[in-house]
């Protein structure tokens, strides 16, 4: 995962719904073409989540699935989610030498470049201590001056939250916000998400300069209402919008 290059990214909450049927949804999402992973620490603090990751992590922890057994586990290297002041909180070195014991490539936290700016330096230098590529988390209200400063620390990816939560409409404005970024931040791994549910979406974000997507909250509702089942036929529409966007 070191030379992340993008494509569908699925986001699902560690330990979700059980631990046996997280573990199960992981393997499948592989099988089914997913090219990354981003797996969610649940808190009741979700800040930037919308009403579906905020429920799928409140099932984690009321039904006391162990955290720690399920991301270590997990058998591909993968994105680890969660905010910055959570971390500070359980303890930032702490919380970062476990991310990278437990097989994250990269910790992306969301409110890191909005509420902690000043930590940005500490955030890069425990990356580097730790074996881990940096990521950062922006949106459309950036400043481009703080968006194009970000290549230099070599990022893994930058995420591009598209909406002010998860699993809301995307705006028809999202085409040409993705194209400014893309325009901002070199050969970094530019991907989007916070909304994207459909292929119609996925093949729009990728012609817009978008190298992947994200999906979390419909992948949540079709493991909620279908099982694996509709959660395959979901990823495989999904994976051929990306090739689909980007001409192949």
């Amino acid at each position: 995962m070191k030379g992340f290059r993008g494509g569908l990214v699925a986001f699902i909450p560690a330990g979700y719904p059980s631990l046996k049927g997280f573990l199960e949804a992981v393997r499948g999402l592989r099988r089914w073409g997913v090219d990354a992973l981003e797996l969610g620490i649940p808190t009741l603090k979700a800040k930037y989540d919308g009403p579906t990751v905020r429920a799928a992590y409140r099932k984690v922890l009321e039904r006391g699935v162990d955290i720690h057994e399920a991301l270590a586990r997990v058998e591909d290297r993968f994105i680890l989610l969660s905010y910055y002041d959570l971390a500070l909180e359980a303890g930032l070195e702490g919380f970062m030498e476990a991310a990278s014991k437990a097989g994250a490539f990269t910790v992306l936290f969301p409110d890191l470049l909005i509420d902690y700016l000043e930590e940005l330096g500490t955030y890069v230098e425990l990356c580097r201590s730790y074996g881990l590529r940096p990521s950062f988390f922006i949106t459309s209200c950036f400043p481009h001056w703080l968006i194009s400063s970000l290549t230099k620390y070599e990022p893994s990816l930058v995420y591009m939250g598209l909406m002010a939560c998860t699993g809301v409409l995307l705006p028809v404005s999202a085409r040409r916000n993705i194209s400014v970024a893309r325009g901002l931040l070199d050969d970094v791994p530019l991907i989007v998400g916070f909304a994207i549910s459909t292929p119609e979406q996925v093949v729009e974000c990728v012609r817009a300069g978008a190298d992947g997507v994200v999906v979390g909250s419909a992948l949540i509702k079709a493991l909620d209402e279908g099982g694996l089942k509709r959660v395959e036929s979901l990823v495989r529409g999904l994976k051929e919008a990306v090739e689909v966007g980007r001409g192949t």
